[in-house]
């Protein structure tokens, strides 16, 4: 079983340690049911315990029971004396006990504790035997006496009370991407959310519930339904109004309540409240949902008076709070609320507001899809009105083309199916709906004028040369009456399309037209293309500063995906591999299900490289593998010009065939318009002079370093296997992790002073760029081979400025790097790493590490 993080208890644990290094001390661990404190006691203590005494949830207590399962001769020391005893008998068996309560004991949930486990437990603990380091556990919620476990309590020794506080968000991400998600739904507690992620669903938060629910009677019971009723929690007098009976003290004692902020009541979590909420009779439930409408009628929130109306029977008093909430909702841009909300309202088919529905059903700010699907339901509701029908069927025709196979779509949600950036449907799927789309699509200029753009833009994706023409067609009609937002929004997408492929001058001036003409977000809809210009190109100084400001004004993740996919290349060329594997994540590589297919595939591309840097071979040629089926999948090859070459490269390191995928991306790109693609193509294939030359036409200097340095390897490898006495396995590793090493036929035959003098080139080059990873990865094996790179002149002084290679030091030390992990990166020792973060934080002037800019 795979055992589930240990987040979020540092400070606990920090706190323990420092609390218990005497010899003897007491300490009391407070954690809520689930909260962890068994792993947190593994944590701390591991198997170091003399004895661990667990105290089992009985229904009557019985003497001794902590006791009874330590050994056989403990439990026959107890003999008869398990049930009632007298008073000698009982210090009898007292006395046999206290020699075990010695060095360090564990008791485990003492809130079960029987009186006379109890009263031995103070007993040794007024005059204890040395050393004694008792740890005891407990539940809070469950005590008769807050705070006590063992009740009024004298002893000697030093006491600690640690509590468990319930995971934040922070905490969760390092567990799972959903965090805060989890956290809402959980409450923070850490058996939770473990289970969620493990089977999805709350067996033991359930049983938990219903065990507490049980042992409740009367208003205490009461109180507990009206609070599962109401599900969020509310204010004492709103409990009691529901309840119809005043059992909050009750319910609080018996642990199924709690207090919430601003003096509000409820279940200590979601997903509690919806626990209990099934353990509600109906007839009650019905009930205390209509007293839920009356208490919270002057509440102004109609989405929990819709919500009440209707799981307490009263349709009619629904229909007009989920309208009213359906309308607020969409004002306060609460969008997948409303659509539910819109979608209940029309599958009641009667009794809506007509009005209301068309205008909501037709609000610009809901999605398009949502628009689509609500318009085709309001159509079968006006079918089903006297009256309407006609108008309905004008409706259904304006929403719908029924064809067999095929969901119903209108010929602009037809031409949104054509575009082809989202991973459903492949190639001849997106051309076909844009052939049908131009076929049913009436006279209205902007559904012509879109329907138009997304065949350019698909393309200009697939290096299509009648894209130029098309984007030419598109651009002349700038100027038409309804088609200005279309054509604006066309050119950006063939900008991003023209960037994937290479094309970078066009890119440009499709971008500057777009822009000139855009009427709306026009920075949402190029930023990301911008960032993407200014990466393959090499403009990289502020670019980090732009990307991120870009990234944390976008609203949705989609909008930001290529901001990510930039900062996250921006890491990995500096060594962040920390900040390259969240940013990479980010783009689309964490839920490459709904992303954007190219972004996806250039982060493949990337972290293919990042889990070779770390040596997960295994790691890196699955994702290899994914990424590249997701791009057969789609069928547009030229997306993978960022991939495939990384994918040849981890498909060959682990031993696994690449020649079919490089013919399969050969004739991927037959015949494309694709400088990338063609570079990438010579790169797969080993010729690695063809792919910088090409990649320098481009112009995409990083990966024309890249391609110099991997030609240089292939000569320092050459010229190494001609030297039967190089055994070093440094020197024998010096092509690119699973590049071929080619040596064309007819060719000179490499010298290793040619080879090192190119991959000291290629160092240059990669430091002009600031890709401070890939130079000390030549730099590294030049060092290997005895060459030590000269600076002209002497070694400079830079005073009080920072040299080359401490601004790089401090870049990762200030991204939270230790020094091992940025001399692994930079290939040096963890001293000398040492010694450069000491001169960055003198120089910079910063008290530690920690205050060091993140751009020095």
């Amino acid at each position: 079983m795979t055992t589930t993080p240990f987040v979020g208890r540092d400070g606990v644990l920090a706190t323990l340690r420092a609390a218990t290094s005497a010899e003897s001390w007491v300490v009391f661990v407070e954690g809520e049911a689930g909260a962890g404190t068994s792993r947190l006691l593994r944590e701390w203590l591991g198997d170091s315990p003399d004895l661990t005494l667990t105290c089992p949830p009985l229904e009557r207590p019985v003497p001794w029971a902590p006791f009874a399962t330590v050994s056989d001769d403990v439990a026959a020391g107890l003999g008869g004396h398990t049930g009632s005893g007298t008073a000698p008998g009982r210090l009898g068996v007292m006395r046999r006990l206290r020699p075990l309560l010695a060095g360090l004991v564990v008791v485990e949930d003492a809130q079960w504790l029987d009186p006379d486990s109890r009263d031995l437990l103070r007993w040794v603990l007024a005059r204890p035997p040395h050393p004694l380091r008792l740890v005891v556990t407990y539940r809070p919620e469950e005590l008769a006496v807050p705070g006590a476990p063992l009740g009024p309590l004298t002893t000697p020794l030093p006491r600690t009370t640690v509590r468990l506080p319930p995971l934040t968000a922070a905490d969760v991400a390092r567990w799972d991407p959903n965090a805060a998600v989890l956290v809402t739904a959980s409450g923070g507690v850490a058996g939770v959310i473990a289970e969620l992620l493990r089977c999805g669903e709350t067996p033991a938060l359930a049983a938990l519930v219903g065990a507490r629910l049980a042992r409740s009677r009367g208003p205490a019971l009461a109180t507990a339904h009206a609070a599962a009723v109401l599900h969020d929690p509310v204010p004492e007098e709103t409990l009691a109004a529901v309840a119809g009976a005043d059992g909050l003290l009750g319910a609080l004692r018996a642990g199924i309540l709690v207090e919430h902020p601003h003096h509000r009541y409820g279940y200590r979590s979601p997903l509690a409240a919806q626990a209990g909420y099934a353990l509600v009779p109906g007839p009650v439930r019905r009930r205390m949902h209509l007293r839920a409408v009356a208490a919270l009628r002057d509440s102004g929130v109609p989405a929990a008076l819709a919500r009440h109306s209707r799981l307490g029977g009263r349709p009619a008093d629904w229909l007009r709070y989920a309208e009213e909430a359906a309308e607020g909702c969409l004002a306060a841009g609460d969008l997948e609320v409303a659509v539910g909300l819109l979608r209940d309202l029309l599958a009641e088919r009667s009794g809506a507001d007509l009005d209301l529905l068309r205008r909501m059903v037709a609000d610009p700010r809901l999605p398009a899809r949502a628009r689509v699907e609500l318009g085709a339901d309001l159509g079968a509701v006006l079918i089903d009105r006297a009256g309407h029908e006609g108008e309905g069927r004008w409706v259904l025709d304006q929403a719908l083309k029924e064809t067999p196979g095929e969901p119903p779509l209108t010929a602009r949600a037809l031409a949104a199916l054509g575009f082809p950036y989202l991973p459903p449907g492949d190639l001849a799927a997106h051309r076909d709906y844009l052939y049908r789309a131009a076929r049913c699509a009436d006279e209205d200029p902007a559904v012509r004028t879109a329907i138009l753009a997304n065949q350019a833009t698909l393309l200009m994706a697939v290096g299509d040369p009648a894209a130029w023409p098309a984007a030419e067609r598109l651009a002349v009609l700038a100027d038409a009456p309804g088609r200005r937002q279309q054509v604006s929004r066309g050119l950006c997408n063939l900008a991003d399309a023209a960037t994937w492929l290479g094309h970078y001058r066009a890119a440009e001036s499709f971008l500057h037209e777009g822009g000139r003409l855009a009427v709306g977000p026009y920075d949402t809809a190029s930023g990301g293309t911008r960032f993407r210009l200014d990466w393959a190109r090499g403009h990289w100084p502020g670019l980090a500063d732009r990307a991120g400001a870009y990234v944390d004004a976008a609203e949705e993740p989609m909008w930001a995906s290529e901001g990510n996919l930039v900062l996250g290349l921006l890491a990995l060329a500096r060594g962040d591999r920390h900040q390259a594997e969240a940013r990479l994540h980010a783009s689309g590589l964490g839920w490459a299900s709904e992303a954007f297919v190219p972004v996806v595939a250039a982060a493949a591309g990337a972290r293919i490289r990042l889990l070779h840097a770390t040596d997960d071979v295994a790691g890196a040629a699955r994702l290899a593998e994914e990424a590249v089926d997701r791009i057969r999948a789609k069928g547009i090859w030229t997306w993978g010009a960022e991939l495939v070459p990384w994918a040849v490269a981890a498909l060959t390191r682990a031993g696994r065939p690449a020649d079919g995928l490089v013919a399969e991306f050969a004739a991927g790109i037959e015949g494309a318009d694709a400088p990338i693609a063609r570079a990438a193509l010579a790169y797969c294939r080993g010729d690695f002079a063809a792919a910088e030359e090409a990649y320098g036409a481009l112009p995409r200097p990083y990966e024309a370093a890249l391609s110099a340095e991997a030609a240089a390897r292939v000569r320092v490898t050459e010229a190494t296997r001609r030297t039967p006495a190089s055994t070093d396995p440094d020197r024998r590793a010096a092509t690119q992790p699973g590049s071929p090493a080619v040596i064309r036929p007819g060719s000179a035959a490499p010298t290793l002073a040619e080879g090192l003098a190119e991959l000291g080139a290629a160092a240059e080059r990669f430091a002009l760029l600031g890709a401070g990873w890939d130079a000390a990865r030549c730099r590294h094996t030049l060092r290997v081979h005895g060459v030590v790179p000269v600076q002209r002149g002497g070694r400079p002084g830079y005073g009080r400025l920072l040299s080359p290679r401490e601004r790089e030091v401090a870049v990762l030390a200030a991204a939270g790097q230790t020094n091992r992990e940025i001399a692994d990166v930079l290939f040096l020792s963890p001293r000398t790493v040492e010694q450069h973060v000491a001169a960055a934080i003198r120089k910079l002037g910063v008290a530690s590490r920690a205050d060091l800019p993140p751009s020095p």
